[in-house]
């Protein structure tokens, strides 16, 4: 799964923090200077999706994008610097507008910056 639509998909590797399994999750994302931007959404849900708890456990991950598999850390983004990015991403996928409105968290986003390519 490369595409939803017109926005590009990647499978985001997290390890589980209670199995320690690794879990796959696509996730629509928008590159940045340094890396891939994805959002926390979970469609509005009033809880973090599963992938953002593991995150917060362990943010050592793997972002697969067309097949090619890059070690990658999770950056949670604040401030002034998730304002402009959280305006890029609405304007880029306006469904994130839309899931924030209709839930009481401030969704969280992510920025992964590469490491190296994974085998």
């Amino acid at each position: 799964m490369n595409r939803l639509g017109r926005y590009p998909v990647l499978v985001l590797h997290t390890k589980g923090r209670v199995t320690g399994k690794i879990r796959k999750t696509p996730l629509i994302y928008m590159n940045s200077e340094n890396g891939y931007v994805c959002v926390g959404s979970f469609g509005g849900s009033p809880k973090h999706p599963d992938w953002v708890i593991n995150l917060q456990n362990d943010s050592e991950v793997v972002v697969e994008i067309c097949g090619e598999k890059i070690l990658a850390t999770g950056e949670f983004v604040s401030g002034s610097k998730r304002t402009i990015l959280w305006e890029q991403l609405v304007n880029f996928y306006p469904g994130f507008g839309y899931y924030q409105s209709v839930t009481f968290r401030c969704i969280p986003v992510v920025n992964f910056l590469p490491k190296t390519k994974h085998e």
